[in-house]
């Protein structure tokens, strides 16, 4: 299990920049940082559940995995919706407690707010997907 842990957090760190990378660039040209943020988790959720059956987990093929895949994204949209209205959140809390204090941090309250919930979404992740590609 630590294995694939650490393979996951590799697969899922490419996963994070391809999302990363989306989210900061849609940002600079979108102001529904809430669209941003569901888009930009869509293509990294997307590129780790291809490569996880490969290279972390051992896809038991009970189920086809295009079901899996319809059924994890189905998952990836909770969890996005869940995780987008945080980061709104989180930036909304930036800016109103710590602008005032960290001036300079004003035009990246967006970038924080994703950096900070990125662990929650990112452990959500490896146990939905060991469940539905080992399990299912």
């Amino acid at each position: 299990m630590l294995q694939q842990i650490y393979r996951f957090l590799g697969i899922s760190g490419i996963g994070w920049i391809l999302d990363f990378t989306t989210f900061a660039l849609l940002g600079l040209f979108l102001n529904n940082l809430f669209i941003v943020s569901i888009i930009s988790a869509l293509v990294g959720a997307s590129f780790v559940f291809f490569l996880s059956p490969r290279f972390i987990f051992n896809n038991n093929n009970t189920i086809p995995l295009r079901f899996k895949y319809v059924l994890y994204i189905a998952y990836q949209i909770i969890l996005i919706l869940f995780i987008s209205f945080l980061i709104v959140e989180v930036e909304y809390l930036l800016k109103y407690y710590l602008v005032e204090f960290l001036p300079f941090i004003k035009g990246s309250c967006y970038i924080i707010s994703k950096i900070l919930v990125t662990p929650i979404a990112m452990t959500c992740n490896f146990l939905v997907m060991k469940f539905i590609i080992e399990k299912l």
